[in-house]
């Protein structure tokens, strides 16, 4: 599979590569020098790791923070919102999700025309504004405007405009520089709670919020200063008295060449069904397995509140070591095993999980094998994409896969009911869309691979 994915990808470079050359040709001799993509090859160069270990320290703020709302979810239970439903508190991490996923659909295309740089700084003030102000909300709506809204619109510029830079600097390798780059989701998942724990209980909430919000900030800024991207924007087009209105054409898309025309495609279809079952069942066990540790299993808050923690420890290596894998053996087998794997655990440990050592091994487990699912996926659709067309195909998925982050964490917290009693409810409802996420994405691989072998035979008629 692997190999059928390089060659499309290779076809794709060398497409975008000619048309490169030919405006070459058109503006003189000096141009070059400005043309990233013929000067800098795929997979190699300071260039590409320093993009990788920039938007490692982006992911970390934006995704890395959202990847905490489950000590949130339990600490608002407890204090601030205790008076409201856990499904009603579960609105607010599932808007966070929902908005870093959807805006997408729009900071995609903007990559494609300015490039990372003029999308990721104000993604760093709106993330930072809003993880302060945070800090001293004590109503509902306030939690919606600050965490709900604000927050996440930050994280969505700087999220996907780091998912989408790396993406164009690697072919072959993409699979392990992606899993490197999303692992900094997970590791800030690790840290957060022990530094909003630390704080919170020497200083206070607002505190523990504003220290998050001081480390947010600074892993934004060293993002903005290392990521780069290897494709010209298309910004720069526009800028040129020399360009024509062929080309002005190409680079102003119309709605459906943009969000329509994708779907042509089955299996781009398909993998967009398979995330969007995993990001509707995938993160429930992130959001609510503290609440189960503190409900039914008798740990404490403090305890509790540390096993988001162990997932994303675990989660760290299971977003590195299979991405390393899935360069060699497919990116498809790799989320196809790890989905199936996930979905499993689920239903075999976590519905009969009664003792503290079995929720902490589940969590641990789930975390490692929930990895690849959330961070290959975006390999395998750049993959499938033209290298010019990332950031609006990645943005059109994402819009789709937004509704499932929207509506995932609400629909568990109904299943589990205002009493708290049905938590087997939900495991089993997260762990049937993990492996129909599976299915899905093994239909996409069949999908793709037949219209490889088709797509000869239909140019030569």
């Amino acid at each position: 599979m692997s190999e059928v994915v390089s060659k499309e990808a290779i076809a794709n470079e060398e497409e975008s590569g000619n048309q490169d050359a030919t405006i070459s040709a058109e503006r003189g001799p000096m141009i070059p020098a400005l043309l990233p993509h013929e000067l800098y090859p795929p997979d190699q160069g300071l260039r590409a790791w320093i993009s990788v270990f920039g938007a490692f320290c982006g992911v970390m703020a934006s995704f890395g923070y959202t990847n905490i709302m489950g000590v949130f979810q339990e600490y608002y239970e407890v204090h601030q919102l205790a008076e409201y439903s856990p499904s009603t508190i579960s609105w607010i991490s599932s808007l966070q999700i929902f908005i870093l996923t959807f805006g997408a659909v729009v900071v995609g295309p903007l990559f494609d025309i300015f490039g990372p740089k003029p999308l990721i700084l104000p993604g760093v003030v709106f993330m930072a504004v809003g993880v302060m102000t945070t800090s001293v909300c004590t109503q509902y709506y306030q939690f919606i405007l600050a965490q709900g809204l604000c927050t996440s619109i930050g994280s969505s510029l700087i999220f996907t405009t780091c998912i989408t830079s790396v993406s164009t600097w690697f072919r072959a390798k993409r699979g392990a520089a992606l899993g490197i780059t999303t692992s900094g989701a997970a590791l800030g998942g690790t840290i957060m709670p022990f530094i909003f724990r630390a704080v919170s209980e020497s200083s206070g909430f607002g505190w523990a919020a504003r220290s998050l919000g001081f480390l947010t900030l600074a892993l934004g800024l060293i993002a903005w200063a290392c990521v780069t991207s290897r494709i010209r924007p298309k910004s720069w087009h526009r800028g040129s008295d020399s360009i024509n209105e062929e080309d002005t054409v190409k680079n102003n898309p119309t709605f459906r060449q943009l969000y329509v025309s994708p779907f042509s495609s089955m299996s781009f279809s398909l993998l967009t069904a398979s995330v969007f079952c995993v990001y509707l069942g995938a993160y429930v066990p992130l959001n609510y397995l503290p609440s189960y540790a503190r409900d039914k299993v008798g740990f404490s808050s403090k305890v509790a509140g540390y096993l988001p923690s162990i997932q994303n420890g675990a989660t760290t290596l299971g977003r590195i070591i299979p991405a390393i894998w899935a360069d060699k053996v497919g990116r498809f087998n790799i989320f196809i095993v790890a989905s199936s794997l996930a979905g499993v655990f689920s239903l075999a440990m976590w519905v009969p999980a009664h003792t503290k050592a079995s929720v902490i091994a589940y969590g641990a487990v789930y975390g490692f094998t929930s990895g690849p699912t959330t961070s290959i996926w975006m390999a395998m659709l750049a993959e499938i994409s033209p290298v010019q067309n990332i950031g609006a195909r990645f943005g059109v998925c994402s819009a789709i896969v937004s509704i499932a982050a929207l509506t995932g964490s609400p629909i568990s917290g109904a299943l589990l009911g205002s009493n708290r009693q049905h938590y087997y409810a939900m495991a089993i409802f997260s762990g049937v869309l993990v492996l129909a996420a599976a299915g899905l994405a093994f239909a996409s691989k069949l999908a793709y691979i037949r219209a490889k072998k088709i797509t000869p035979v239909s140019t030569k008629n």
